[in-house]
């Protein structure tokens, strides 16, 4: 089954949720997506839904064949729409949400893209240099090590930190390639990883206002439908991507279950800020869950603006400084010794 690009699924959304408020069927605006130009993948996944449709599927089980790239969040507000025939409605926000993240993605990438590549190249001029340039510079120094012990001493110590530095950088490779198999692969190991994720600082805050904010949009577009609250609270579980936070929102769940009110069950969590924990207080004496979670995923979104333009300001001199340092290690253990070695020749 061919990838979707997070291109394709915002064109997708867009354009069916503009058919479908302009009252055309599903069905039809299924057909409509499948006869556009745009790409072969947004073809492809159109005739694919389409073909379901017609052999009677709901439209939320033809869209979980690509659940690992639409994600539970848009599964979820989708079967939503289903049950409480708001399907247009739904889609809406869905474009409005996926339109948010591309941009918190694309400033993301915007950010990383000069730290990662001074990064890239600084490892790929310490690798020629191990393994092409140094093993051609000692067999001439080699020559000469016989009528020079430093000469033979700094070859060996040059020879010992290559090969410490090789190993070290074979070491984070192959770390970072296991680390994520099994984050991908074990449950267990990936549970631990998100609890240790929100933990970490700047980073933790950043991704604690990205998880509260999938939340409250979620519970936002539950509450005005036939749920009640807890049933909305239990289903908002399934599409939070951190494990740890959607692992407390079932604590939660549970105590509301056991009779604890609302605004102390979110105090205890630990994971919900006072501003959270306040609101959802009000909204639990009022009544007026609608307007409450619509101001707390106003306030989130702009909080995860600042987080991002912090992030943005602090990420680039921190890779740079990272790699000046690698640098510095590169020149103290290589370049140095070579210059020293030819001035003894």
């Amino acid at each position: 089954m061919k990838k979707l690009s997070s291109k394709t699924i915002y064109y997708f959304t867009q354009t069916m949720t503009e058919l479908l408020k302009s009252g055309v069927p599903l069905q039809h605006g299924l057909e409509i997506c499948g006869k556009t130009k745009k790409t072969s993948g947004f073809r492809f996944f159109s005739e694919s839904l389409l073909k379901d449709i017609r052999n009677g599927k709901k439209f939320s089980l033809a869209l979980s064949k690509y659940k690992n790239d639409l994600g539970a969040f848009y599964l979820e507000v989708v079967r939503l729409g289903e049950e409480t025939n708001c399907l247009p409605q739904m889609m809406e926000n869905l474009t409005l949400y996926l339109k948010t993240f591309n941009d918190v993605k694309g400033k993301l990438r915007q950010a990383l893209i000069y730290p990662a590549f001074v990064c890239l190249t600084t490892v790929v001029v310490a690798l020629t240099i191990l393994f092409f340039v140094f093993p051609k510079i000692s067999a001439i120094f080699e020559a000469f090590s016989e009528s020079s012990i430093y000469i033979e001493e700094t070859i060996v110590q040059i020879k010992y930190s290559v090969l410490f530095f090789s190993g070290f950088l074979i070491f984070v490779l192959v770390s970072t390639a296991v680390l994520f198999f099994l984050y991908k692969t074990s449950e267990c190991f990936r549970k631990k990883a998100d609890r240790v994720f929100i933990s970490l600082p700047l980073i933790g805050s950043f991704l604690k206002s990205l998880y509260t904010r999938d939340f409250i949009f979620v519970m936002q577009l539950m509450c005005p439908s036939p749920l009640s609250f807890t049933e909305a609270l239990k289903r908002s579980t399934g599409v939070i991507r951190n494990r740890e936070f959607s692992k407390q929102i079932n604590f939660i769940y549970e105590k509301i279950c056991r009779g604890e009110s609302i605004g102390d069950s979110f105090s205890h969590s630990g994971i919900f800020s006072d501003y959270l924990v306040t609101w959802i207080s009000i909204a639990s004496a009022t009544g007026n869950l609608k307007c409450v979670f619509k101001q707390i995923n106003e306030y989130y979104s702009k909080e995860i603006n600042e987080s991002l333009e912090t992030f943005m300001t602090l990420v680039e001199p921190v890779l740079i400084l990272i790699t000046g340092v690698f640098m510095f290690f590169m020149i103290a253990q290589f370049v140095m010794p070579v210059f020293s070695l030819l001035g003894r020749l």
